[in-house]
């Protein structure tokens, strides 16, 4: 059966029913005020586990976020379907010249620790805030969706880096305002 939310009929014995298949999810957001540079020049890892909106199943999926990593945990081979909804800004630091041409690279990343390797199973999505003449910051967006293979133990978690220039990239800081969303749909 697909692990999506179906409704089809069945007949038992001359009677017809409904037969609801649902498929676990998880929803989880940042926490307010990250104020965590996402363009330094090293690899981040994005904060998007601070709380749950919703879990149908903590067995399943379980996070752990510290200051060096931030990621979601599944408990159970299959396949899963992960949509990200990042909001990005570049605040106003007239005078910098490096405020120009700001480019994010963010990628849904794995670690696998049965072998201590890294799975790259997603397309970078990159991500440009140019600052006009004025100097005022300009917002934008990283939106990811991908289905992929995980097994049991791997961590997921969304990697961030420079592209451009060095100035500052931050997510937006209300919480609530990024959303990392999982569902095993086989």
């Amino acid at each position: 059966a697909l692990c999506r939310l179906q409704h089809e009929q069945r007949r038992n014995n001359g009677s017809s029913f409904w037969q609801t298949h649902v498929c676990p999810t998880a929803r989880f957001g940042n926490a307010a005020s990250r104020g965590k540079n996402l363009n330094n020049g090293t690899s981040q890892e994005l904060e998007l586990f601070a709380f749950n909106e919703w879990n149908d199943d903590n067995m399943l999926f379980s996070t752990t976020e510290s200051d060096n990593q931030t990621r979601l945990t599944v408990n159970e081979d299959g396949r899963y379907r992960i949509v990200v909804a990042m909001a990005i800004f570049a605040p106003n630091t007239a005078g910098s010249a490096n405020n120009f041409n700001l480019q994010l690279d963010a990628e849904l990343r794995y670690f696998r620790p049965s072998d201590s390797s890294t799975g790259y199973p997603a397309t970078p999505t990159a991500n440009n805030i140019i600052l006009n003449n004025n100097s005022a910051g300009n917002s934008s967006s990283v939106n990811i969706t991908e289905v992929i293979e995980l097994q049991a133990g791997d961590e997921v978690y969304i990697h961030t880096e420079r592209a451009g220039n060095s100035g500052v990239i931050r997510m937006r800081p209300d919480a609530g305002s990024n959303f990392f969303t999982i569902e095993k749909i086989k």
